[in-house]
């Protein structure tokens, strides 16, 4: 099969004077299924007119005309890359993204508040345990609640601003890990001694780099639970900052 656009530079270079000379040298070869004859010489001169180094006077437009040739395929193979993932996103849009966008949560007859044990792990994050953990100690729940930081071996300030914040808030709990756990990599280890400390059933797991949405996420999050429901998973949005590689991962 050959591409109109193809076809129509081989027909340019078909009705070039010196074409015709050298195809009346290679001869008709019609081995190509699908192809008719004047396609098939078009390509032969094409091939071949590449090996003849005699010929200088054609030379540079021989070589620019394959290179179009060769652009004009890549260009195709790039639209139908982009023209595939347009229809990827296209299609999680319309069936996945869309059930989020318009979904309505069922109305109850009754709000419940169950005991909440609260888990951080962080690391080298005192900046983010400074600007997002009180937030999270000054929620709006009545029901017994916790708030667990695990600290993992953090080199920064962290383990001093846990202990300011220890002074006013009395449902703060802090562990510190002064060694690595060997073969366990990741918060994985730090993140299972904060489930192992927790005084409740009921378990909310969140990072530091995160805030939360409201001052009633801890009792949105809890009030999920219903009977047969045993994970609660919420939306942690990317936060809005100037820069294009922020635009692209919020997208």
């Amino acid at each position: 099969m050959i591409f109109p656009a193809r076809a129509a530079l081989l027909s340019s270079v078909f009705n070039n004077s010196k074409a015709k000379a050298g195809i009346s040298k290679i001869g008709l070869q019609d081995k190509e299924p699908g192809l008719c004859k004047e396609e098939s010489l078009r390509w032969t001169w094409l091939v071949t007119s590449l090996y003849k180094p005699h010929d200088t006077a054609v030379l540079p437009e021989r070589f620019s005309l394959i290179f179009a040739s060769m652009l004009m395929g890549w260009k195709a193979i790039v639209f139908c890359a982009l023209a595939g993932v347009s229809l990827v996103q296209i299609f999680y849009y319309l069936f996945f993204f869309r059930r989020v966008a318009f979904f309505k949560p069922p109305v109850k007859d009754h709000s419940q508040q169950h005991p909440v044990s609260v888990i951080i792990c962080a690391q080298d994050e005192s900046k983010n345990i400074s600007a997002n953990l009180p937030s999270i100690l000054t929620q709006h729940y009545s029901s017994t609640h916790e708030v667990i930081v695990v600290n993992d071996n953090s080199a920064d300030e962290s383990k001093y601003i846990l202990e300011d914040l220890q002074k006013t808030h009395k449902k703060l709990q802090v562990i510190e890990l002064t060694q690595q756990a060997k073969g366990i990599a990741g918060k994985k280890f730090p993140l299972s001694i904060g489930i192992k400390e927790a005084k409740h059933e009921i378990i909310l797991l969140t990072d530091a780099d995160c805030a939360p949405a409201s001052e009633y996420w801890v009792f949105k999050m809890q009030d999920a639970f219903t009977e047969g429901v045993e994970v609660v998973l919420g939306y942690g949005a990317y936060t809005k900052a100037p820069g294009l590689l922020n635009k692209i991962i919020r997208f």
